[in-house]
Parts: C-alpha cells; sequence; structure tokens
C-alpha cells in the first residue's frame, strides 16, 4: 500500500500551474461536471463536500471519507464550495468546512447554506473558535465541531451517527 498522499507543497492561491496538480489531487477550484448520482439512501454511501482552503487538509479529508466509501468533493474556497452546493442544493448529505477561510469564512458559508435552506449536516472542523463563533455554528444548526487536528478515526466517529439520521 502507497502513503497516505504525496505533498509537493503548501496550499496556495491558484495559480497557472494549479490546474494539472488540482486535478491530480481532486481539490476542485470551479464547479465540476453535476453528476446524476443521488443523495445516500438507507445505509449507502454518503455524499460529502469539504471546504478547507489547507490543501493538506482537504487531501486528508478527502482521502478519509473515500476510504470509508463515501463520495468526496473538496474545494479550496467558502466561494467554490457555496457555488457547487447551490448548483445542486439536496446533492449533498454532509457538509465538512473549516472556519478559517480567506474572503469567505466558515460562519458565512454555513449562514448562506442556511439561508439557502440547505437541510443537510454541517460538520465544522477548525483548530480555535471564539465562543461567539461556537454560539453562532449552534444557532445555524451545525451537527458537530470537531477540533484540528482530528485523528481519521475521530472524523469518522464524527459522521459515523449521521447516515440515518
Amino acid at each position: 500500500r502507497r502513503g497516505l498522499i504525496p505533498f509537493a507543497r503548501p496550499f496556495s492561491a491558484p495559480s497557472a500551474g494549479d490546474d494539472r496538480r488540482q486535478r491530480r489531487y481532486g481539490i476542485m477550484t470551479e464547479r465540476p461536471q453535476i453528476s446524476s448520482r443521488k443523495p445516500a439512501e438507507n445505509g449507502g454511501p454518503l455524499n460529502v463536500l469539504c471546504a478547507d482552503d489547507d490543501e493538506h487538509v482537504a487531501l486528508t479529508l478527502k482521502y478519509v471519507f473515500e476510504s470509508a466509501g463515501h463520495h468526496v468533493e473538496c474545494f479550496g474556497s467558502g466561494h467554490s464550495a457555496l457555488t457547487r452546493v447551490l448548483s445542486e442544493l439536496e446533492y449533498f448529505d454532509l457538509i465538512v468546512t473549516d472556519h478559517h477561510m480567506p474572503s469567505l469564512s466558515g460562519l458565512q458559508f454555513v449562514e448562506k447554506l442556511r439561508e439557502a435552506q440547505y437541510m443537510g449536516r454541517i460538520v465544522v472542523h477548525s483548530s480555535h473558535l471564539s465562543e461567539t463563533a461556537v454560539k453562532a455554528y449552534q444557532t445555524l444548526a451545525v451537527e458537530r465541531i470537531v477540533k484540528k487536528p482530528a485523528s481519521p478515526f475521530e472524523l469518522l466517529e464524527a459522521v459515523k451517527g449521521l447516515k440515518h439520521s
């Protein structure tokens, strides 16, 4: 078995040569082709969207959830993730988002999702949240808050009960 995921360099703002690297590792910056795959029903795999501006974290989330059998799409910004979700509002069963992202924070992302009537589950995966941010996320009916760094086991445990809820 090969190593977890090869990392070439830290994730940064997209540049001209990033397209090839983003396709290789599955990090999306623009709206992908919309699939005809339906959301999980009765125990099937979850459709998961991960939003994190740190490429290493995004790739780890993708690897962890795909290894557990879920379909995963990752985005490096809240804006691109929001565009994808709004293109097919009921497609994703679960959204995992970072809090600290440039231009559109995790909190702003979740607020816009709820304004658009996204009714799926949301997990916030962040290294530090203020008490105010935690209360705001609770008001927005976020399912769980998972502190970084989280082990693969902790991440899967955080979403384990979400399949059939």
